[in-house]
């Protein structure tokens, strides 16, 4: 009997062709990947390793933490520009603008920034257009506006001065932004073409693996349903997978099967997820994937990626805003280094410095984080372990058993750890007053909303409240930062002196200062509020809507409070506590003397840089006027942001 060509392809039809259809054809492929704008952001919707490539590469970047300087110098005080940065809308945290910013960028090519107006230079906030909905307008090589198509219709334009224009430039239109993505076009596109053509297998209930041949020279349509009811109920059903075919009749079962291309599904998936690593530059271990990623490997490949993938990112982002956003005079806009520690490479560095004797054990001791020890500028041979010391060392060996301080160099680095130490006691400072600040703004604005009329600061601030507040936050604080310190102090203090205590004990002169300390900060703080609240009422009375005003100026000078004003309070506030502790270890220690000592930067104020090294009885006062660093009597040009430690 002759195989009919027509009836096979009729049979073959009653299973579904569209496990097929993947395979051959992409409903988001454009036949020749000319891609546009908005054809990248829907192939990021699409595509998950590009997808999460991209995402991690926006949410490191968003993670900086960024600073300003005037020449070496950081300004610590409240600063506009970092309030807008960190909150650049009412929409938008500083977190999620900037890793927008960077989404926009990597999937478009371009991103633009509306610098909404503002007073005095500083922009009221800062916008992101949809890049896919604007066009750059440039004329005989350059920009002469920016055309924005509003969703609802029409458009609005705008001058190239009130937009920050970032942009990959593309080598064949210097002008405009080349995507990310261009070059990995083909292998996003192939990539979907995979996922959709397994979808649709296992959306159909599996692929072809056999076709029935009829051997009967005709067959009517009524057959063929036939044939196909009989076959789905005996053994369509999936719990009936694998049960063996019997057939009668005319007609026989023949097995088919994909190609081993066809089938290898995983393996083509790995080959297009090594092609997305290499052109976003995001190793497989931060996009999820640990196969065959050991963890050695892996801390190395985070490392790599901050440094040769974010870092370049971050600081292409501070010239931008350098050029495009602050105003001159303001400061450059500057950032903390993102790229962690490589702690293997601290470790090898150890092990080599010990082996070739060139490393002292407070070398060590610093590259691990921990104090310096009296005695530990020493290096010690490999053979008697005896202090290896030449002619010229011997004076500084001797003075050094007196007090570790007097020698410099041991006194560099004994201020740069003493400056960490102190930064790790100011953040709890500084993240108590900044929840502080954050739950007065709420207190104010709801009693603003709650009354009726224009209210009066007096009514919603009660002075004597906010002062009592601000105690019962700050007394618990500053008495741990002293008591660390001085338990450090005492620590340190046995290791090159004889002295003999017992433990460090917050007696009643010590607490009296504490609470001397505690009001005299409560009411400053709280007379400072007050001054820069009136400020804000003057100004929302002389506008058209005074209580929508009030609670708009609130917000803003609060956005500054919890970031900036809490920095410089935390900073002012916990050294003098710091080192009011290291002062009173160092008397129940016995120690006669005190020695000044610096962080040793650009950033020393220059009677501080003097006094470095001075040498004092342990109740008289160095020759700048403090009794100890951040000394709360001395004058404020000698106290605030002072970093010094004795």
């Amino acid at each position: 009997m002759k195989k009919s060509k027509n009836i096979f392809n009729k049979i073959l039809g009653l299973f579904n062709k569209k496990s097929y259809s993947g395979l051959f054809q992409s409903r988001s492929l454009k036949d020749d990947l000319n891609w546009g704008a908005k054809d990248f952001l829907k192939q990021n919707e699409i595509s998950l390793y590009v997808n999460r490539g991209i995402k991690k590469r926006a949410e490191k970047v968003a993670q900086t933490d960024w600073l300003i300087k005037k020449g070496d110098n950081v300004i610590d005080e409240d600063n506009e520009w970092l309030a807008l940065i960190d909150q650049p809308n009412s929409f938008f945290s500083g977190s999620e603008f900037w890793e927008l910013y960077q989404r926009y960028k990597d999937i478009t090519g371009s991103v633009f920034i509306w610098k909404e107006p503002g007073v005095g230079g500083v922009p009221k906030a800062l916008h992101l257009l949809r890049p896919d909905l604007v066009e750059v307008k440039i004329v005989d090589g350059i920009i002469i506006g920016f055309k924005y198509s509003k969703h609802g219709g029409g458009y609005k334009t705008f001058k190239p001065e009130e937009i920050i224009y970032s942009f990959y430039p593309d080598p064949i239109n210097q002008l405009k932004g080349e995507s990310l993505l261009k070059a990995g076009s083909r292998i996003i596109d192939t990539g979907i073409q995979i996922d959709e053509y397994q979808n649709s297998i296992l959306k159909n209930g599996g692929k072809i693996e056999g076709v029935f041949k009829v051997k009967s020279e005709r067959i009517t349509p009524e057959d063929l349903a036939d044939i196909k009811i009989q076959y789905q109920q005996k053994y369509g059903a999936a719990k009936k997978s694998g049960e063996p075919l019997f057939l009668a009749g005319d007609m026989e079962y023949e097995k088919l099967g994909l190609t081993p291309s066809e089938l290898d599904y995983l393996e083509t998936k790995k080959m297009t997820l090594n092609d997305i690593v290499i052109l976003t530059g995001v190793p497989k271990s931060i996009l999820g994937s640990v196969d065959d990623v050991k963890y050695s490997n892996s801390e190395y490949s985070e490392i790599t990626f901050m440094k040769h993938t974010i870092k370049p990112l971050v600081k292409n982002l501070a010239s931008l805003l350098n050029h495009s956003l602050l105003t001159e005079g303001s400061g450059e806009l500057s950032f903390v280094d993102p790229v962690p520690e490589n702690k293997e490479e601290i470790r090898k560095d150890i092990e080599v410095g010990k082996n070739a004797n060139a490393l002292t054990v407070n070398e060590i001791r610093e590259k691990l984080g921990f104090d310096p020890i009296g005695g530990g500028d020493s290096i010690y041979g490999p053979i008697n372990q005896m202090p290896m010391i030449s002619s010229s060392e011997g004076k500084s060996f001797k003075s050094l058993i007196t007090h570790p301080l007097q020698d410099k160099s041991f006194r560099s680095r004994y201020g740069k750890i003493k400056d960490k130490q102190l930064s790790q006691e100011e953040k709890r400072v500084e993240e108590a007053m900044a929840r502080y600040f954050k739950k007065q703004r709420n207190r104010l604005i709801e009693k603003i909303e709650a009354g009726q009329g224009n209210p009066q600061l007096s009514e919603i601030f009660n002075k004597t409240e906010e002062e009592g507040i601000i105690e019962t936050i700050i007394r618990p604080l500053l008495e741990v930062v002293l008591f660390n310190a001085g338990i450090n102090a005492m620590s340190f203090s046995k290791s090159f002196s004889k002295a003999k205590f017992d433990e460090f004990i917050i007696d009643v002169n010590i607490r009296s200062w504490i609470e001397e300390r505690v009001g005299i900060f409560s009411a400053s703080v709280v007379k400072t509020t007050f001054s820069q609240l009136e400020q804000v009422f003057s100004l929302a009375f002389d506008s058209d809507n005074p209580r929508e005003a009030l609670i708009k100026g609130i917000q803003d000078k609060y956005n500054i409070y919890e970031t900036s004003r809490a920095k410089t309070i935390a900073r002012t506030e916990t050294h003098g506590a710091f080192q009011k502790g290291n002062f009173e270890g160092y008397k129940q220690s016995g120690l006669p003397i005190k020695i000044w000592v610096t962080v040793g930067d650009s950033n020393v104020r220059d009677s501080h840089a003097i006094a470095d090294g001075e040498e004092v009885g342990i109740n008289d006062y160095f020759s700048n006027g403090l009794k100890f660093p951040g000394d709360p009597r001395g004058s404020a040009e000698e106290v605030i942001n002072c970093r010094c430690s004795m």
